[in-house]
């Protein structure tokens, strides 16, 4: 029941919210127009998708944006994601922060885009049984970064606070 005094419900806030999936004509749009415009201005997307601009934003932060589609992590790279998230879990922001300074990293990656990849390694750790438990690379399992380059005084990166 709504208390006394307030305005009725509008048509439009009956009617259940519905979501839609993003086609890939939509996602292509899209990343034209951040291409053309920029990261800033998502009341254009909104007009031009007929999308709401936190959905437009939303949908470029978490789907298309990708620095691991610009620059493929290399199995350095790989090898050493793995083994910060055999010490910090899935505490994504602490491996973000270890690896922000590391200059073996050849692009910034998003807490995002660790989570991914991680998630990636997990999947298809599930999916074939015979593959080395220590295999994160496309390698054969060579794993060149020594662990002692992993910053293990690093007081930032072993705070769990985000």
């Amino acid at each position: 029941m709504r208390p006394p005094g307030t305005p009725p419900i509008s048509e439009r806030e009956r009617q259940p919210r519905t979501r839609r999936r993003w086609s890939s004509e939509e996602d292509e749009v899209l990343r034209k127009y951040v291409a053309e415009h920029g990261k800033e201005d998502w009341h254009g997307a909104e007009k031009l998708l007929k999308r709401s601009g936190r959905g437009c934003f939303e949908r470029w932060r978490y789907g298309l944006r990708s620095t691991v589609a610009e620059h493929p992590l290399t199995d350095e790279e790989k090898t050493i994601l793995w083994q910060l998230y055999q010490r910090f879990g899935d505490s994504w922001c602490a491996i973000r922060r270890c690896i922000r300074r590391d200059n073996r990293f050849s692009a910034m990656r998003s807490e995002f885009d660790i989570k991914n990849y991680i998630e990636q390694v997990l999947l298809e750790r599930a999916q074939d049984p015979n593959r080395n438990p220590n295999d994160v690379n496309d390698n054969d399992g060579n794993l060149e970064a020594p662990r002692e380059d992993i910053d293990q005084n690093n007081e930032e990166a072993g705070s769990h606070g985000n």
